[in-house]
């Protein structure tokens, strides 16, 4: 069976905030959503969502707690392009990992070049009910699947108790919204690029209830929502000596590094 690591946030219940350092200053919130921190995101996430289809490059870091007590960063990159309503392509690379999926015709491939093992499972005919399938069915987080949803804002908003505005900031050089959503399990900001194109530039996660409370950023780069798709992007073609395995139904799979800690949370 192959072993896959988690990326996305759809595993960790959003966010708690109890306070942002702000110009200096700690501003504590109260419990509840503010509307133009709603508005912001609501209007990215239609955005997002009326695109027919895009790509997009994400890197990724992440908290590790070693036996020794000390934390470092991990970190991969990831490429992906997505085709509405079922065909998505994502590569990860990482110092520890060279690994693929490819979504068309209801069948979901996964592939680690490392091992050159690969396998095939049968999902629905769309990105959303195949990333419930096989996270529900095999264990398995496709990486930053909340984003690549049709529906980003129910996803992103799904147990969120509050929200807060602390307006713009700069990000990699983007005047961006910074967003803070509050939720049982997890910290979780995001930054919204201002203007007319207003497309997700950062996530970070503060997993409080995993052991460390590990953080996980995720910085978005190179958006295209306009460019086309080749259809071969979306088609596997097993590379030589690839071997396919059969993907057993488990709740241990996980879909990445398989040299770092499983959970990336149910997050994103």
């Amino acid at each position: 069976m192959m072993n896959m690591k988690p990326y996305s946030l759809r595993s960790a219940a959003l966010g708690v905030i109890a306070g942002v350092a702000l110009t200096g200053s700690v501003l504590a919130k109260e419990s509840e959503i503010d509307p133009e921190a709603d508005r912001i995101l609501k209007a990215a996430c239609s955005y997002l969502a009326d695109a027919k289809a895009f790509s997009v490059k994400v890197e990724v870091w992440k908290d590790v707690t070693l036996p020794s007590g000390q934390k470092i960063q991990t970190s991969r990159n990831l490429s992906v392009n997505e085709r509405r309503p079922g065909q998505l392509r994502i590569e990860v690379r990482s110092p520890h990992a060279d690994r693929g999926f490819w979504l068309r015709d209801k069948a979901l491939t996964m592939l680690d070049r490392e091992t050159n093992l690969y396998g095939v499972m049968e999902v629905p005919d769309t990105i959303e009910g195949a990333i419930d399938t096989v996270e529900e069915r095999f264990g398995v987080v496709v990486p930053v699947g909340d984003v690549l949803v049709a529906d980003p804002y129910r996803n992103l908003m799904d147990h969120v108790v509050s929200a807060d505005h602390f307006g713009k900031v700069m990000v990699q050089g983007v005047v961006c919204e910074h967003l803070a959503f509050t939720g049982p399990n997890a910290d979780f900001q995001i930054w919204i690029a201002d203007g007319s194109a207003p497309l997700v530039r950062k996530i970070v996660i503060n997993l409080k209830k995993d052991e460390g409370s590990p953080q996980l950023t995720q910085l978005f780069s190179d958006w295209d929502l306009t460019s086309p798709v080749s259809d071969s992007v979306f088609s596997f073609v097993p590379p030589d000596g690839a071997e396919k395995i059969e993907v057993t139904p488990s709740n241990e799979s996980e879909a990445g590094e398989s040299s770092t800690p499983a959970t990336e949370g149910k997050s994103k």
